[in-house]
């Protein structure tokens, strides 16, 4: 399967469940439970924590930033490419039956990425 299939595959079903999340879920009798909002309101207000506490220089504060918003980058460039596998995990798959997935997933970016870099056709 070409990896534009695959994205094809990957688009409709985030679209589907982006359908069920906006309220038709609830027509259907549907309720989808997303994980992790504790997790996520708790690393939130421990974030804005540390940030209040750090009175570092300007140095520190543009260097942490730099980090920063590289690890933003890689982060949305991971759920981009992992948003399907991800959406499984907090629907409650098991990580065994996914992480397979997502390392298949890995390779086939990878080998389009090589080919677009080299400017050859690898497949």
């Amino acid at each position: 399967m070409r990896s534009t299939n695959l994205v094809l595959f990957l688009i409709c079903l985030n679209a589907a469940a982006a359908v069920i999340g906006v309220g038709v879920g609830a027509e259907l009798g549907v309720q989808p439970q997303l994980g992790g909002s504790g997790e996520i309101a708790s690393a939130e207000e421990s974030v804005t924590e540390q940030t209040a506490n750090t009175g570092g220089g300007a140095l520190e504060g543009t260097l942490l930033g730099f980090v920063s918003v590289a690890g933003d980058v890689l982060t949305a460039v991971e759920n981009v490419i992992f948003l399907a596998p991800n959406m499984f995990l907090n629907l409650g798959a098991p990580s065994i039956l996914i992480d397979p997935f997502k390392v298949v997933l890995g390779f086939v970016v990878a080998f389009d990425v090589a080919e677009i870099l080299s400017g050859r056709l690898l497949s």
